[in-house]
């Protein structure tokens, strides 16, 4: 029989109290909201496709452009064919000079977009007062600032999502990704009453306006992913920043390859009994014991 002495009482666990939730992240105010619209959708978005459009057709399509551009394309595919023929082909190298033409006007977009943001608090304090929004100035000011840093790595980003896009719509629909550029290049013709065609040298040539439109078509993709990342990546890189600014603690050191945060407050400790095998032996026997005691009450 066993004596009660020796039955093991289970015991209720303690659970630990809950820490309390985090405070929800503030609402934008609505005159942080028309900031937002005016500069990522104003200047950013319709400013940056107003700006390609022209910048890109005389980079490609006129006279002295067009020879820089088909030289650039050209060069750069024969010093990529002795690198790696393989990986970069000639449509590789156009889609990448094509993208980057087409990055240019967002490119020109980035300082205002940087002058804004650098006055932003000024200017959504003013708006609220206009819009009768009662959001503090504090509340504006304690948000991560945007800078031409992480506007110019959004930019990047942007770069590489366009890139991809352009490239990857192309070689997976090579004759659906033509045909909606013909088309929409001849649909704003027919719009603004221009002839998609025209006459030179007894050849028949697209048009000035059919050249437009074709890369019209592509900048309405390229600006509206590069300004949603305008947006959320540099918004993002510099949320990033304050944090590394606030916690430093977190960054690793070089030498030695450990956080500072535990060769400060986590010294490492000598070894121990129990990382030997003779400890590992000693634990075992110091485990059996309170095991062969119950036994022999039974």
């Amino acid at each position: 029989m066993v004596k009660e002495s020796a039955i093991l009482k289970p015991t209720t666990p303690t659970i630990p109290e809950a820490e309390p939730c985090a405070a929800t992240k503030p609402t934008k105010s609505k005159g942080e909201r028309f900031f937002d619209w005016a500069v990522y959708g104003g200047i950013a978005g319709v400013g940056t496709f107003i700006a390609t459009v022209p910048i890109t057709y005389a980079f490609k399509h006129s006279k002295l452009g067009g020879k820089y551009y088909q030289g650039l394309v050209n060069g750069l595919h024969g010093f990529a064919d002795k690198i790696a023929p393989r990986l970069f082909s000639k449509k590789v190298v156009e889609d990448a000079v094509m993208t980057t033409t087409l990055m240019m006007g967002g490119n020109a977009m980035v300082l205002p977009v940087a002058y804004a943001e650098k006055h932003k608090v000024n200017t959504v304090v003013g708006l609220n007062t206009i819009l009768g929004d009662p959001t503090p100035p504090e509340q504006i000011q304690q948000q991560p600032e945007q800078t031409f840093g992480s506007l110019v790595k959004a930019r990047l980003a942007a770069w590489v999502t366009v890139f991809a896009s352009i490239f990857g719509a192309s070689a997976i629909f090579p004759k659906s990704f033509a045909q909606f550029e013909n088309e929409f290049a001849e649909r704003a013709c027919k719009l603004l009453g221009k002839s998609p065609t025209v006459t030179m040298e007894g050849k028949l040539l697209p048009s000035r306006s059919f050249l437009l439109g074709k890369i019209s078509a592509l900048d309405v993709f390229a600006t509206a992913a590069a300004a949603i990342l305008l947006y959320v990546a540099g918004h993002t890189f510099a949320r990033k920043r304050e944090e590394r600014k606030q916690h430093p603690e977190r960054r690793h050191t070089v030498l030695g390859g450990l956080p500072d945060a535990v060769e400060a407050d986590a010294p490492m400790k000598s070894a121990g009994p129990e990382t030997t095998l003779e400890g590992a032996r000693h634990l075992e026997g110091k485990t059996r014991e309170p095991a062969l005691a119950v036994a022999n009450q039974v």
